[in-house]
Order: C-alpha cells, then structure tokens, then sequence
C-alpha cells in the first residue's frame, strides 16, 4: 500500500501522546505515508493562560511535553505556524509549509484545527477525501478565536466525514452534518481489579495542573483528611502550597503509570472547572480501567457515563460523596466500569479507526 495522508494538527509529534499521535501511529501501520503538520493555532498566541502555564513550568521545573517515537520513515513531521484569525499573512506562512510537503496529491486529510490556514490549505492540495476529526467544542472554548468558529461552519461544507470522540460533539454537530461517527478514548492497559475494602484514605490525579483544575475541591479533600497524590505537570504548584499534596514526578508509560496509581490510592478525583463541553478526558477511561471509584466533577460527557462514576455538582456533594462511600455499591460500580473499559480497549479503538479511515 503506498497511500498519503496528510494530518493537519493542532499539536506537535512531541507533545503529550494523545488522539492525534494514535490515528497517525494506526495509518503507518497499515502502510500509509504520513505528512504531519504541527502547531497549527486556534487560539490568541500570547493569551495570559499560555505565557502563566510557561512561566509556572520553568519556575517549577515541570514537564510539559514528552519525546514520542517516529512511527517510521514514511512518517514527516513538518512544523507549521500560523495566526489564528483571518489574515493575508496565512497565506505566506502557507508556501512555506506546501515547500516542505512531500505530496500535491493525498488519497486523506484529516484536520484538527478549523482555522483559515487549514482552508488555505485544503485547497491547495488535492485529496480523494476530506476527514474532521473534532475533539474540542471550539464554539465554548477560552480564548478561542471567532474566526475559527466561522470557518468550522465554513469547511465542515467540504468535509466528507466527521470524527468525534465526545458525546457532546457528536450530539452537537450530528445536527449539521449527516456523516458522524464516535470514537471514544481507549485503554491500552489491562483492567485492574477493584481494591478498595475500606474508608477512601489517599486520592490520585493525573495529567496537567493547570487554570482547569479546580482548585477549590481541595478544601473538601482537607476536610475529609484526604491526602492527593499527583501524577503529572503541576502548574499551579500544588505541592509547595498544601502539606496534604504529594507531587510524584510525570511518568510516560501508560501502563506503569496506573500501576502505581492502583498501588497508592484509594481512588482518583478528576476536578474541573470551566467550560467542559465537549470534553471527554483521556484520563477519564484510563482511570476507569483501573477499577478505583472515580470523582468527577459534573459536565456533559461526565453526566452521560454517570453509571461508572461518581459524579459531583458542587463542594458540599463531593463531600457527602466521599464520607457516604459505600463498598458494596462499589463493587457494582466497579464491574460496570471494567465492561466498559474492554468495550473501548485499544483494539476497538483501531477498529473502528478501520471503519472510519480506510473503507
């Protein structure tokens, strides 16, 4: 097989390993030459959030992005820039980049970010057919650009296909589009089994602790004499703040890293503020796997899968959530949990990937 596609992402290759990264990796292995273009912007390039987070991660000494494998040499990553609303210089930014792609003909697109430079783009180059994999409400999003929103509605016009994988999104754009098709977050890891035989004593969180995290959960944590044990890139300092916190360092490796979450704690708490519609963490099917109860707070997707959480509104229910926690209703809880997780392992996510991509 000696088909070309062309990727249009919002992330660079070495960025923390998430959707993008896995579509890619799927393509190359079943043969296809892959033109990556990275750091494509849907969002103000010095926004307050982004210069805080790089501040914070050199004064805290976080790490905010991993080195990923090359799938191999049919893969080219080529690194882009771009404003994010409407502007003639896009299109000079858009003969740098068509001077590095290695095809003027692609069997796929796949695009990520709806911008204009992705319009430029798209029609610069010629393709069988013209995929959306959507994975952030753009339309509710901070410090998202309006003339994103704009094109969104403008290319999904062009679009033959489009990708999902939060129930909000696929509610949401089945409105206007009649070809939607959900992949939700998998697993790669095993399911672990349930552990958890008494009071709720040590909680996990990880990923990154940034102006999303609501910080406000803490008090309740404190109160119920809870220690938080964190996994990841800690923005906010977290740590250095609260004697209850412990930072753990940031580990790469799925699998080690909820071994060690299921070996240290009693549960996990996913605690987000925010718009979150649209969202669908990564993390929220990993921690399902672990068969740990899982704290979330409350927002469109978490609600939907509220049979496998324990889904909170405010402080007080956290509260009550986590002093009433019950082992026996666990149990139920946990098996749920684990059917789903192997319903969404990381064999039916290339399934389905099958499904939407190559046929």
């Amino acid at each position: 097989m000696n088909q070309k596609v062309l990727v249009i992402s919002g992330v660079s290759w070495d960025s923390t390993h998430q959707r993008h990264h896995k579509v890619v990796e799927f393509l190359d292995r079943n043969g296809y030459q892959v033109d990556f273009i990275s750091n494509v912007k849907s969002s103000s390039v010095f926004s307050l959030s982004k210069i805080m987070s790089k501040i914070s991660n050199k004064f805290f000494n976080q790490r905010s992005s991993s080195t990923n494998t090359k799938p191999s040499d049919k893969f080219l990553e080529i690194k882009s820039f771009n404003l994010p609303y409407k502007t003639i210089i896009n299109k000079l930014f858009l003969l740098i980049v068509k001077k590095k792609l290695r095809f003027a003909d692609y069997d796929i697109v796949i695009y990520y970010i709806p911008c204009q430079f992705t319009h430029l783009l798209l029609n610069s180059v010629s393709t069988k057919r013209v995929i959306y994999d959507c994975v952030r409400n753009f339309s509710g999003w901070d410090n998202i650009t309006k003339s994103v929103v704009k094109y969104e509605r403008l290319l999904l016009q062009q679009v033959d296909r489009v990708l999902v994988d939060s129930y909000y999104l696929k509610d949401k754009l089945s409105v206007v589009h009649s070809d939607v098709h959900q992949i939700l977050p998998s697993v790669y890891t095993q399911c672990f089994h349930s552990k958890v035989t008494g009071r709720l004593n040590k909680f996990a969180f990880f990923g990154t602790v940034s102006n999303h995290f609501d910080e406000s959960v803490l008090g309740v944590l404190s109160k119920c004499n809870v220690e938080l044990f964190i996994w990841g890139v800690d923005e906010l300092g977290l740590s250095d703040k609260y004697d209850f916190i412990k930072f753990k360092g940031y580990i790469d490796n799925e699998c080690q890293l909820l071994t060690e979450i299921h070996q240290t704690c009693d549960a996990i708490i996913i605690p987000y503020k925010g718009s979150m519609d649209g969202v669908i963490p990564a993390k929220l099917m990993q921690s399902l796997s672990t068969g740990l109860p899982v704290f979330v707070s409350s927002f469109y997707d978490s609600r939907y899968l509220n049979d496998f959480l324990y889904v909170y509104s405010n402080q007080q229910d956290l509260e009550d959530s986590i002093l009433n926690f019950s082992i026996k209703e666990h149990i139920m809880v946990a098996k749920r949990s684990k059917s789903f997780s192997l319903e969404n392992s990381a064999d039916k996510f290339n399934e389905n990937l099958k499904k939407s991509l190559l046929l």
